[in-house]
């Protein structure tokens, strides 16, 4: 399913059922002021951003990808964290060269966090810290990935 215009999640996004992972793609900026997450029955959600991310709330779901098609920005609230894994790349596995770049402080407490990209070779993705901090909690590996402007 593909959502063109800006979405807010207020209350709870899930994948639904039966379908094992599902990945919906945003188009424009998603702002959570809810909860994303795996269905608790089990099934992966699988979540392909291709415009700007806010957290406000509880996101964990499977994997989130940042479909790199241009510049994006990343935030979150204070007190609030990325759980998950966040890949800069499709679900299809595509990517381009434009960074992610922060608005906010960045606490990531994710089983993986990968910038790798690949646009005829594989390269080294990069977050544009923005004069931001970023807290990688947990065991939280950082893979090919370039960090910039990072206040601390």
């Amino acid at each position: 399913m593909t959502f063109n215009n800006d979405v807010t999640i207020i209350d709870t996004l899930q994948n639904g059922g039966t379908l094992g992972w599902l990945t919906p793609m945003f188009k424009a900026k998603i702002t959570n002021n809810g909860v994303i997450r795996n269905n608790p029955e089990g099934n992966a959600l699988w979540m392909d951003c291709y415009g700007d991310v806010v957290n406000n709330g509880t996101w964990i779901p499977e994997k989130t990808f940042f479909a790199s098609t241009r510049v994006q920005h990343i935030s979150h609230a204070a007190g609030v964290e990325f759980i998950g894994k966040l890949l800069k790349k499709s679900g299809a596995g595509t990517s381009d060269t434009f960074p992610l770049v922060a608005v906010s402080d960045i606490f990531i407490n994710a089983p993986e966090f990968s910038c790798e990209g690949y646009k005829d070779n594989y390269f080294w993705g990069t977050f544009d810290m923005n004069g931001h901090s970023l807290t990688l909690g947990g065991a939280t590996p950082l893979y090919r990935a370039v960090i910039r402007n990072v206040d601390s």
